[in-house]
């Protein structure tokens, strides 16, 4: 079964804990918002997944911490890895979208 572990950074902008207003300010006045590039591999990733019957946990950072010999995969943006128990195996995936067929290729860095 894999690790899997994804999440958007959502920094404190003006002063602490402006971004739980800035969020809902956000959705109120441009709506729904579309998944960016680094979201939208993880998502495809998970689907991929789902379609060949591989089983994956998905931002299970407790089940990550009581486990620390199994291996953990980050994609996207690193600062997950503060989160997730250093003790595990961690391995992030580098994603991007490929230029003449409009998939995205995915390499461990």
């Amino acid at each position: 079964m894999l690790n899997l572990f994804y999440q958007e950074p959502d920094p404190d902008r003006f002063i602490k804990f402006d971004r739980y207003p800035r969020r809902i300010v956000r959705r109120l006045l441009r709506g729904r918002s579309n998944p960016g590039d680094q979201k939208r591999v993880f998502l495809n990733l998970c689907a991929r997944l789902d379609r060949l019957g591989i089983e994956y946990r998905m931002n299970e950072y407790g089940y990550a911490r009581k486990h620390p010999v199994e291996p953990v995969f980050i994609v996207g943006k690193p600062q997950v890895s503060r989160l997730v128990s250093h003790a595990n195996n961690i391995q992030h995936l580098r994603c991007f979208p490929t230029m003449n067929t409009g998939s995205t290729g995915c390499f461990r860095a």
